[in-house]
């Protein structure tokens, strides 16, 4: 994925086993590795501006994520059943699916479960 500068966000499988997204700047030589916790390479997205990227994560339960793309702060949204997410353009709702029927949307900055 691109965000609206020109940097490059993918995943990609690591040395572990598990799945990470890297970040790679238009100028930079080198990408840098956003997260560690993907459960599928898959399952992820960034927002529009490319700050955020939104991920369910690989432990039990499979919870969704949101952490910052460079590497902070990173917070658990909601505690399991989190899947598929997307963020809409102004970078304020979510939407996932909660591993049954149906989309479940909320605030970016903080979904109930």
């Amino acid at each position: 994925m691109l965000d609206h500068l020109g940097t490059l966000l993918y995943s990609a499988l690591l040395n572990d086993g598990s799945f990470g997204v890297y970040r790679r700047a238009a100028d930079a030589t080198q990408p840098a590795l956003v997260t560690n916790r993907l459960y599928s390479p898959d399952g992820w997205t960034i927002t529009r501006d490319g700050k955020i990227v939104v991920f369910t994560g690989r432990d039990r339960g499979f919870p969704l994520y949101r952490q910052n793309t460079d590497g902070s702060g990173l917070a658990k949204l909601i505690e399991r059943n989190g899947g598929g997410p997307a963020t809409t353009a102004d970078h304020r709702t979510l939407l996932y699916s909660s591993f049954g029927p149906g989309l479940v949307s909320g605030r970016l900055n903080g979904v109930a479960p």
